[in-house]
């Protein structure tokens, strides 16, 4: 499915006679409407992405040292220190599994660090994400951060970029262009068409 295929999918599915008076507006709604679907989570508890095995080519696992001190140590690590910027970190694992980590609030973990009593055993750990940067609670270990990067939009500019042949998901696709028809609904309804 390429860009172009995508755009007049777009333009077609919204039923607006008047479309190509706008058109300048659909890669916004769609480029929108893409990076919202990425956030879409399995449920409302979790922090993985409802489309994660049709978003592959954004998914990100990165290593991570904590120094190994003995004992529970709290670290910090920067999100400018990513290779690449992230739209959501949704996991932090072990590539051992010998820990497993659980997400909990900001407060929440700064809690548990200042009470000893409450500090996870061997085995586990927390983590926690603030806008510039991840907390962790654990003992030191190799770490690797899952989350999705943002998309290279200049891949956007060639209407052929075939975004299936690229590794997305049809599910995925089809997602995007549903929400990027609302997007350009809303645009023709408050412009009077």
């Amino acid at each position: 499915m390429t860009l172009q295929e995508i755009y007049t999918q777009i333009m077609v599915q919204s039923g607006i006679e008047m479309i190509n008076t706008f058109s300048n507006s659909i890669p916004y709604c769609f480029k929108d409407a893409f990076t919202e679907t990425l956030r879409i989570p399995k449920s409302k508890d979790s922090f993985q992405p409802y489309f994660e095995d049709e978003i592959t080519p954004l998914i990100e696992f990165e290593n991570k040292t904590i120094p190994d001190s003995h004992r529970i140590v709290l670290s910090d690590i920067s999100i400018s220190t990513l290779d690449y910027v992230p739209i959501n970190v949704f996991d932090v694992v072990t590539n051992t599994n010998v820990i497993n980590f659980k997400y909990v609030g900001f407060n929440e973990i700064n809690d548990i660090s200042d009470n000893p009593n409450l500090f996870p055993s061997l085995g586990e750990g927390y983590w926690t994400k603030n806008s510039s940067r991840i907390r962790i609670l654990t003992t030191g270990s190799h770490i690797q951060i899952v989350y999705i990067r943002n998309p290279v939009i200049s891949d956007w500019e060639n209407s052929s970029y075939d975004f299936v042949e690229a590794g997305y998901g049809i599910s995925f696709l089809n997602s995007v262009i549903e929400l990027a028809i609302e997007k350009i609904i809303v645009i023709s309804k408050r412009r009077g068409l």
